[in-house]
């Protein structure tokens, strides 16, 4: 299988977080080896706050991402 998700800008004040991190936990977490998550641009939205910022306040992210099973692919961009 392969899932792909987009512009979900965490980071930014519209982004909903819980819901992503409740994403990855329904539909990416059953996810196996031959499958694949195709993170596709605007991930996280460094362009209007600190990215060091960004990345500390999603560390659940990070770390549910890194839990998965799946092939991740993280492709930049708009």
């Amino acid at each position: 299988m392969i899932v792909v998700v987009s512009d979900v800008h965490l980071g930014y004040r519209n982004s909903n977080r819980q819901l992503f991190l409740k994403f990855l936990e329904e539909i990416c977490k059953p996810l196996g080896p031959d499958d694949h998550l195709i993170l596709l641009g605007d991930i996280l939205d460094f362009w209007r706050r600190n990215n060091v910022l960004v990345a500390i306040e999603n560390e659940i992210i990070f770390k549910t991402l890194e839990s998965l099973n799946s092939n991740i692919h993280y492709i930049i961009g708009n």
